[in-house]
């Protein structure tokens, strides 16, 4: 009998990190479940133009061995709120600043268990974590090697905010994101991501 394929969730929003992650798994035997949380910014078409558009290049690569299944849009509506999750959030925001996404994905990852985030090495999110708290490796057969927060050597708002979220990216910078994209033929990919929030005329702006 035909061993069923793993179905590894992420979050992508079409940009140079979350892209390069997809691409990743899509050399996996695999299903690749990917979600867009929808805030109406003004680059969302973009972005999504951007999913659409890489998922058909990876889906005609050589290298392609997973399956993906159609993205999945979750509006703002769709959203739930946990005072806990935004308590935390607040009280990071005390001493670091982090992005408001993050009180709005920690409250997705409690529905979502196990949902890939493609937080990168440099990120400020990452040095909050480190700060307060650290990471463990983990590794699955579906996944290969990623990062959790570790819950018996972090702090409760770090466990809170990250704690059901797979970083898989913990460990790898941009710049070496771009050379693996280049030296394994996938330049038409990165040069299709999408991470302007404020295009101009349909142009990322610049900033």
């Amino acid at each position: 009998m035909q061993e069923q394929k793993q179905i590894v969730k992420i979050l992508w929003t079409g940009g140079f990190d979350s892209a390069f992650r997809v691409t990743q798994l899509s050399r996996k035997q695999i299903v690749v479940q990917p979600y867009y949380l929808s805030d109406n910014r003004p680059s969302e078409k973009y972005e999504l133009n951007a999913i659409s558009e890489i998922t058909k290049l990876l889906s005609n690569h050589p290298s392609t061995q997973c399956e993906f299944k159609p993205l999945i849009i979750v509006g703002k509506d769709e959203r739930t709120h946990n005072h806990e999750i935004s308590d935390a959030y607040n009280r990071v925001l005390l001493n670091d600043f982090i992005g408001s996404q993050y009180e709005w994905l920690g409250c997705f990852a409690e529905k979502h268990v196990g949902i890939e985030m493609s937080i990168h090495k440099d990120d400020k999110a990452i040095g909050v974590i480190q700060k307060f708290g650290k990471l463990q490796k983990a590794n699955n057969k579906a996944e290969g090697d990623y990062y959790v927060v570790d819950k018996g050597n972090s702090s409760a708002d770090v466990i809170t905010l990250w704690g059901n979220i797979h970083l898989p990216l913990a460990d790898i910078t941009k710049l070496q994101m771009k050379d693996w994209y280049v030296n394994n033929g996938y330049s038409d990919v990165m040069n299709k991501t999408w991470f302007c929030f404020t295009p101009i005329n349909g142009k990322p702006c610049g900033v």
